[in-house]
Formats: C-alpha cells, sequence, structure tokens
C-alpha cells in the first residue's frame, strides 16, 4: 500500500485512502493492519481534512468509506478503534444517523451526505481510509 505523509493541526500521521479494493469492515481493518495501522479514528479534528480528501479521491468502488468505529451490537454505543465513544449527537453523524436498520453496526463517510457519518452492514464493502501515526 502507498501511504502519504500527512501534518495537521491533529498531529503527524501516514494515511491511505484506498477506493479500487472495497472490502468488509473486518477485512478493510485487517488490511491496515498489515502495514502497522488501523482505520481512520474519525474526531472533529480529522474529518474536515479527510472529507476533503475523499471528496478529490477517484476509484472504481462504492464512494462511501469505512473508519474506525463501530458497535457490537443494534443499541450500543459506537466505539472507536482507541476506544472513545462517538455520541449519537456528535455534530459529525449525517442527519437522520445513526439508526438501527439492518444490523447497521459499522461507521462509514457517506458520499451523498458530504461524508458526514453514518452506519452501515459491516459485511457491506466500502473503499476505506487507514491511518498510521508517527
Amino acid at each position: 500500500m502507498r501511504y502519504r505523509l500527512s501534518s495537521t493541526k491533529c498531529g503527524r500521521f501516514c494515511y491511505l485512502i484506498e477506493n479500487r479494493n472495497c472490502l468488509k469492515y473486518e477485512d478493510a481493518r485487517a488490511a491496515c493492519a498489515v502495514d502497522g495501522g488501523d482505520l481512520l479514528n474519525v474526531d472533529t479534528c480529522y474529518h474536515d481534512f479527510f472529507v476533503a480528501l475523499a471528496t478529490r479521491s477517484q476509484g472504481g468502488c462504492d464512494p462511501d468509506f469505512w473508519i474506525g468505529a463501530r458497535r457490537m451490537q443494534l443499541g450500543a454505543d459506537f466505539i472507536t478503534v482507541t476506544g472513545d465513544i462517538i455520541s449519537t449527537q456528535s455534530v459529525l453523524w449525517a442527519s437522520g444517523k445513526p439508526n438501527n436498520d439492518n444490523d447497521k453496526n459499522c461507521v462509514e463517510l457517506e458520499r451523498n451526505k458530504k461524508y458526514r457519518l453514518g452506519n452501515e452492514n459491516c459485511d457491506h464493502a466500502n473503499g476505506y481510509i487507514c491511518q498510521i501515526f508517527i
């Protein structure tokens, strides 16, 4: 995989936006781990930066992107890969999200919602964003 180095007000990290090889959530997370990373731990600090990148990316699969957050069952909190809770009241969620439709337990950046957070079935194949802190 080809990572890019970035320095933002949030810190220095390398990232990869993958939208040519769509994967299920756990497979995407495993792909990031191969290089020592994980799915993007999005918060208000990183969100605007990655939205700008995602809108410019070109690819051949689903235009939505997995990020590093999920819940283990319907009605539970969404937890990031670093253990933080994403409040259901967060301004990062798209309108009407999160919802409890059809076991949608994994978090994505939704293209048709201006890359706000949405929840999707973890077995859906999406693009994904990996992140490695340096």
